[in-house]
């Protein structure tokens, strides 16, 4: 698959190659969604249908699916720096898939980055709350301040997660984007410590509760209870 994808056009496209469907893909049998992810291209979502005065008893309760904002990389998709995934190869999240459940999202590509890029880390063994409240830096491996744009797309991913109704996140440890375990230090020499990375600092400090895929597990368990 070529990994060349910096546009809404070429994301759709990837989804679908990678085996996924966009909100609006249905399957051919029997006219069911199939697959369905709701995918990042900068679209708000379709309103809900109103249903007609007394077509349902006033006291049924309409259950609400909790959705969950995920990297685009753990979905299979080549957008990380290096054109590379880092595909989550679980039945858990192709059974998620599978309900359309899943808001696929790069908050570095709906920030214009294209695929491959420069690598980029958090200056100064800091973190995305920290870039986020103007106190650190994001800079590419060539000494490019990219901060500005890091931060677009941690807001985009926010975007998207409230539009679609996120409660959880499922997002790539290490990225200076979507890290939430472990992020790079700055210096470019692969030393790691604790911290968050933009989005996944930005989403928890708007209460959408952030996990990477070696917390699968627990996600699932919160899945589970709350629906």
């Amino acid at each position: 698959m070529e990994a060349r994808i910096a546009c809404a056009a070429g994301y759709r496209a990837a989804l679908r190659s990678a085996g996924w469907r966009t909100r609006a893909s249905v399957s051919e049998e029997a006219g069911r969604p199939r697959r369905s992810v709701e995918a990042v291209t900068g679209e708000s979502p379709a309103a809900p249908r109103t249903a007609r005065s007394g077509s349902q008893p006033a006291n049924r309760r309409i259950h609400i699916m909790n959705k969950i904002l995920v990297s685009a990389c753990l979905a299979g998709l080549p957008v990380r720096y290096d054109g590379s995934s880092k595909t989550v190869e679980d039945a858990l999240l192709h059974t998620w898939r599978d309900e359309g459940r899943l808001v696929v999202v790069c908050p570095e590509l709906a920030a214009g980055f294209g695929t491959p890029r420069r690598p980029a880390e958090i200056r100064l063994h800091r973190g995305g709350g920290d870039v986020l409240a103007g106190a650190a830096s994001i800079w590419d491996d060539t000494g490019a301040d990219v901060t500005a744009r890091f931060i677009d797309g941690a807001h985009h991913a926010l975007r998207q997660a409230i539009a679609h109704g996120c409660r959880y996140a499922l997002l790539a440890n290490g990225s200076p984007s979507c890290g939430s375990g472990f992020i790079y230090d700055g210096t470019f020499s692969g030393n790691r410590h604790d911290g968050s990375g933009v989005a996944a600092a930005l989403l928890e400090q708007h209460g959408i509760r952030v996990f990477a895929p070696s917390k699968l597990k627990a996600l699932a368990s919160l899945i589970e209870r709350d629906g």
